[in-house]
């Protein structure tokens, strides 16, 4: 599993306790932030221990890494690929990235929202249906879900490479 933007690493633990069809064994919390590895490990040390422990010996490997410059090593033999903060990329280095460096047949889960009174979001969409029109070219089987919240809806696109 790939986690980009994964900031301090808490959906790969999210994952590592709740995906249930098959053991997840590696998860690359991927950011270009060096503090999300420092925060992430000092958050997490305890869990870690307590699942190596309780048989659940996931390895958790953060990359600090910039999405613009990454090689297409980081989603090698990665059967999912997770950016659950869209509105913070450039739309050109999200379908950079699906284009070139993921393989056809990964499974992509990508979200955003349509908050734009947040001056770090310089990538929203209006609505879920323009959310997932922008992965058309690149995903198949492709589902789509809204949550509303009071001043914002955030959206999420499910689908398998090409």
């Amino acid at each position: 599993v790939s986690v980009l933007t994964s900031w301090y690493g808490t959906l790969a633990y999210i994952l590592i306790n709740e995906f249930k069809l098959n053991k997840i064994n590696n998860i690359d919390c991927v950011d270009y932030d060096p503090m999300s590895k420092n925060v992430g490990q000092l958050l997490f040390s305890e869990l870690d221990r307590d699942n190596l422990k309780n048989g659940k010996s996931v390895y958790v490997n953060y990359r600090i890494k910039d999405l613009r410059k990454s090689g297409r090593y980081l989603f090698k033999d990665k059967h999912l690929v997770t950016l659950t903060s869209c509105e913070h990329l450039e739309q050109s280095v999200i379908d950079y990235n699906l284009e070139n460096k993921i393989l056809p047949g990964t499974l992509i889960v990508l979200q955003s929202n349509n908050y734009i009174d947040c001056n770090q979001h310089i990538n929203t969409s209006k609505s879920l249906e323009e959310f997932s029109g922008l992965y058309d070219k690149f995903l198949d089987n492709k589902k789509m879900y809204v949550k509303s919240f009071l001043h914002y809806d955030r959206y999420m696109v499910i689908g398998v490479k090409k």
